[in-house]
């Protein structure tokens, strides 16, 4: 590009200043895109751009003309990149590049896998070519993770697996990932049967590996290794959002942001110091991420450094740390990989620094595939596959922790009844939190904790706690655990019994209330200010850290520590107050007495527990305005139950219960949880929906027989009559509204519903 005022919008960029008289310079960036390769990716990377960026302008005879008259002017010719700052790479990527590129070829490489996925069930369900090895492989996954592993779930990391690898190949050859990580090396394994049988998939992933390595050769080392992982995180976040949906919102996963994970860890250190003298680097101070995702909290302790600019794990304890003392769990094989990538940079880019680039790359051994909920290995043999996994989980668990730092999974489970997404079953953890928390709640409010015991938190929260006090030889240990979680703790009613127990167990709580609840409305909607995890989550936050020091009088309250976010304040406000918060000892944080509810927030004077209930959820139900109360008629299935239309609802019904009954008899004597988990996909919406109750009629075998007189006219909604088929074997919570609102033609029969 040469022109002799060009050097004016030189002047003018590099201050940051207006675009105008660039526009020609942004048509001819688009327009080689087309036919430069490197273009066409570095424009879409500000790292790329900033570093290397393939186009110049040249500036010529600069001066004012009198000038360029002298005898002694000489003409100046300069090259310049268009990388004159930080701001000019991200104008470029803003005007003619694409910033979701990356989520955009994740989600292309999620419809690859798809059909990678189909054809692994071909060749590995019963009497599939390769169903025997395959089953062996089913066998280790099923014993690393802990739990029971369906066949769709095992094919669907085998799919994953390969789509997978040729991009790390491609984008990291020289780290030589699916060689050194041990369940990449089992699945490899595995595909080196398949591949004895002739089986591949070369021309599956070849349209993606084809377009990472010509992505690889664009940048020619503008991007640094940390850079190119950052990238991979990207472009699986749009492989999750179209391949796993849902698991990700059955896990409840969403990202940290940084801001975050930095304020934890500064926190975590803090702790360390003030309650036990000790350094986060100190030896035998072992930090675990039981929900890892994608490696941000382990990446950014090996990286971060302290006020003073030294690192937080110090050179000296740098190889100890990351060979003994750094532990990491995952359950979604490809955050799994692309969190062992993130932590084994960190620790590469730290080691290149120590020896001017002359550093070997270390695999991360200490993260682990596997279900941080589910109980310990049960069997003594190792199976034939992922043994090396295994062994590595059962050495985690020999340790003490020290300190536990995450972000947990915070589903409730399924939004609807008929969603076929199901929490998993922590049987285990379930129990414990029903005689831990569940006992204290009742035993202070009398009632049970309810549906809140099921968030996938809680049980995260009753994990932690059990791992990090019940030791083997029942020492007292010190340890912190730190966790970024929805902010019902601080007020929920039904979590009472955990904000009461959680002050006996630990000797301080540490809460910063972050805010965001997308769910209130109005003004408080307005006070809560920005969403933390923005589309991620419409959930209030908290970061919560609990504390057990053996040195402290525990048998007394813990001491709550609380702050909150002020109102109405954007993201970046709240970010910038967290930074100034500095960590979770600071000074701002005012000490919160144990009140008789056990509330954190919104203390009371008690006489609002003078007053007479409305109503009571108690078995005993004394002074009470109402004894009888009733949510109403919560169907979860509203299309089928209800019409408009009598003759229609009559027909429709016909064919809802005809296609429950089929179902029954499928099921026959066989009413195992696979086989009813089979049965009851919503794969006939046309004609049935499978909600709870009536999942469990079917589980007990009951036989539906329609009835005209269970139709009955309601109010739906103000103004809005309709008519209703009501049956308690199809309909929850039915029988007490029915008997608040009795008929004359009263129907009668086991069924029930119908009074």
């Amino acid at each position: 590009l040469k022109d002799t005022n060009l050097h004016r919008l030189w002047r003018d960029v590099g201050q940051a200043g207006g675009t105008s008289g660039w526009q020609v310079v942004w048509r001819v960036v688009k327009a080689l895109r087309s036919h430069d390769d490197r273009l066409e990716y570095s424009v879409n990377l500000e790292a790329a751009w900033k570093n290397n960026a393939p186009l110049q302008a040249r500036v010529s005879r600069l001066g004012k003309p009198e000038e360029q008259l002298k005898d002694n002017y000489n003409e100046r010719i300069i090259q310049r990149q268009l990388a004159l700052s930080d701001e000019i790479a991200s104008m470029v990527v803003d005007t003619c590049g694409d910033r979701n590129i990356y989520p955009t070829w994740g989600r292309r490489a999620a419809s690859i896998c798809r059909r990678i996925q189909a054809r692994v069930k071909d060749l590995t369900d019963p009497n599939g070519k390769c169903e025997s090895v395959f089953k062996k492989f089913l066998e280790g996954i099923t014993e690393s993770v802990r739990r029971k592993v369906t066949l769709e779930e095992a094919q669907q990391m085998i799919a994953q697996h390969i789509v997978t690898i040729p991009v790390f190949d491609a984008m990291l050859g020289k780290n030589e990932f699916s060689q050194h990580n041990p369940v990449s090396k089992e699945i490899e394994r595995l595909l080196e049967e398949f591949r004895r049988q002739g089986i591949g998939f070369d021309g599956e992933v070849k349209p993606l590996s084809r377009a990472y390595e010509g992505r690889n050769k664009a940048f020619k080392g503008a991007v640094s290794s940390s850079e190119r992982v950052d990238i991979l995180r990207k472009i699986y976040e749009g492989f999750f959002e179209a391949a796993m949906r849902d698991t990700v919102k059955r896990l409840g996963l969403v990202y940290t942001p940084v801001e975050i994970v930095d304020f934890m860890i500064r926190s975590a250190a803090a702790i360390c110091e003030e309650e036990f003298g000790r350094s986060i680097s100190s030896k035998n101070v072992n930090v675990l991420d039981p929900f890892v995702g994608t490696g941000t909290f382990l990446t950014r302790l090996l990286e971060m450094r302290d006020d003073n600019g030294n690192y937080i794990i110090k050179d000296e304890d740098l190889d100890r740390k990351y060979k003994e003392e750094l532990h990491a769990n995952e359950l979604v094989l490809l955050a799994y990989y692309i969190a062992a990538l993130k932590i084994e940079e960190a620790k590469h880019a730290r080691d290149e620094e120590r020896t001017n680039g002359t550093a070997e790359y270390a695999p991360f051994e200490k993260i682990v595939f596997t279900d941080t909920l589910h109980g310990s290995p049960r069997k003594p043999q190792l199976p034939a596959f992922l043994d090396e996994n295994i062994k590595n989980r059962k050495k985690q668990d020999e340790i003490p922790m020290e300190v536990i730092l995450g972000n947990p999974p915070w589903s409730a489970g399924m939004k609807a009844a008929g969603d076929d997404n199901p929490n998993i079953e922590y049987r285990d953890v379930s129990k414990r939190i029903k005689d831990t928390y569940g006992t204290k709640h009742r035993e202070i409010t009398g009632k049970s904790g309810g549906k809140a015991f099921g968030n996938l938190y809680v049980k995260a929260l009753r994990w932690a706690t059990d791992r990090v006090l019940l030791s083997e030889d029942g020492r007292e240990l010190p340890a912190v655990i730190g966790f970024v979680h929805p902010n019902s703790l601080v007020d929920g009613t039904s979590l009472a019994g955990v904000r009461a127990l959680v002050r006996e167990e630990f000797s301080d709580i540490y809460v910063v209330n972050l805010r965001g609840n997308a769910y209130k409305s109005g003004d408080e909607f307005r006070k809560e200010g920005d969403k933390i995890f923005g589309g991620g989550s419409r959930n209030g936050v908290q970061i919560t850290f609990l504390v057990r020091n053996p040195e402290k009088d525990l048998s007394k309250s813990a001491t709550l520590h609380y702050v909150q976010v002020p109102d109405r304040m954007s993201l970046d406000e709240k970010f910038k107050w967290l930074g100034n918060l500095g960590d979770i000892t600071s000074s701002e944080l005012e000490e919160v007495p144990v009140s008789p509810r056990h509330d954190w927030v919104n203390l009371s004077d008690g006489s609002y527990e003078r007053l007479l209930k409305v109503c009571d959820t108690g078995k005993k139900i004394e002074d009470v305005a109402f004894t009888k109360h009733s949510l109403g008629v919560t169907a979860g299935s509203d299309t089928y139950v209800y019409s408009f239309n009598r003759e229609v609802l009559e027909e429709r019904m016909q064919r809802f219960i005809d296609a429950y009954n089929e179902a029954r008899d499928a099921v026959g004597d066989d009413s195992s949880s696979e086989r009813l988990s089979e049965v009851t996909r919503n794969t006939r919406l046309d004609d049935i929906k499978w909600a709870d109750t009536l999942k469990r009629s079917l589980k007990r075998g009951e036989r539906i027989e329609f009835e005209p007189g269970r139709i009955r006219e309601v109010l739906y909604r103000p103004f809005t009559k309709l008519w209703l088929y009501e049956d308690a074997r199809i309909l929850p919570s039915v029988r007490t509204i029915s008997a608040m609102f009795p008929r004359d033609d009263e129907v009668t029969n086991e069924g029930g519903g119908g009074g």
